[in-house]
């Protein structure tokens, strides 16, 4: 069986495309190599081999200071120092945390609109409850009371022998 033939346009766009996929794995491998290298020389570097912390400024480049072999207390030093730059020590309004919320004003005697209306709403859904649960208990003594009249009028009157001769 053949197979069926492809179209020139199919042709030329996968030719394009393994021309794309093998530029970009040459750029990657370069890249990698690149990254080596400067992982290398960034390891490589100590104490003595950083400059002086107070000539650093906001374009200086703070990625030597991440080398394993320089000290602690260096680190901190450099990174204190990127941090508390202008440049990247900027609050944008956008954090809800910016605010110094520590520390607020005590309401006193005000109360706020719509936490007396809450109160208020309450205390009407309570006066409603016990108004249902005092009607409720009305309608059993009314049915209650019923009940005992309709079974005093079916009792028998008993006449006693002097209610006779009374007579």
């Amino acid at each position: 069986m053949n197979k069926p033939e492809k179209s020139i346009f199919v042709h030329f766009d996968e030719r394009k495309q393994a021309v794309r996929v093998e530029s970009l794995k040459n750029e990657h491998i370069k890249l990698d190599q690149q990254q080596e290298v400067s992982v290398e020389f960034i390891n490589s570097l100590t104490d003595a081999d950083m400059p002086d912390i107070s000539t650093l400024n906001e374009e200086s480049d703070y990625s030597m200071f991440m080398s394993s072999k320089v000290s602690e207390i260096l680190k901190k030093k450099a990174l204190r120092k990127l941090f508390l730059s202008p440049s990247i020590n900027i609050l944008d309004g956008l954090n809800d945390y910016d605010e110094n919320y520590t520390t607020f004003e005590l309401l006193g005697d005000i109360i706020p609109h719509e936490l007396k209306q809450q109160i208020e709403r309450e205390k009407k859904k309570a006066k409603e409850e016990i108004l249902k649960e005092e009607q409720k208990e009305n309608q059993k003594l009314d049915i209650d009371e019923a009940q005992l009249t309709n079974n005093e009028d079916e009792l028998p009157i008993l006449t006693t022998n002097n209610d006779n001769k009374h007579k």
